[in-house]
């Protein structure tokens, strides 16, 4: 978390609004944001990613969501190796791009549907096109 965001896992937690969890249970990951077909599995160069973290459905979050968050009405989901349901949290504001030796060896978690990705990848592109704070 360092190196990649300059943040410790606990303070990347405060800015998912995740500071009243134990860090143990909410376990982070990276969300491959960008083509995963075929054709551009085969190009070259670095591929984006955005970090999230699967988060217990009895986890309470504190304040309110920051606007890179994607939405904290998405489902729940059930995964094999967790007690309870669990939402993937993910902020846009937390993206890294990587190149193809960065994940060698890394374990893939589970698959997402292709609608859910959609609707994360199109809240990520409307948080990082709005324009700032513009002034005169």
């Amino acid at each position: 978390m360092k190196r990649r965001f300059g943040l410790r896992k606990v303070e990347v937690l405060k800015e998912f609004r995740l500071q009243e969890a134990d860090p143990a249970s909410c376990t982070p990951f990276l969300l491959r944001i960008g083509a995963v077909c075929d054709y551009a599995q085969s190009k070259i160069g670095p591929i984006p990613y955005v970090l999230g973290f699967i988060v217990p459905k009895s986890v309470k979050r504190s304040g309110k969501a920051p606007d890179a968050e994607f939405d904290r009405n998405n489902p729940f989901f059930e995964l094999l190796d967790q007690q309870e349901p669990v939402q993937l949290v993910v902020n846009a504001r937390f993206q890294v791009s990587l190149v193809q030796e960065d994940v060698e060896g890394w374990e893939v978690l589970f698959r997402i549907r292709e609608q859910f990705l959609t609707m994360v990848v199109a809240h990520i592109s409307a948080y990082v096109t709005r324009p700032g704070i513009l002034s005169l």
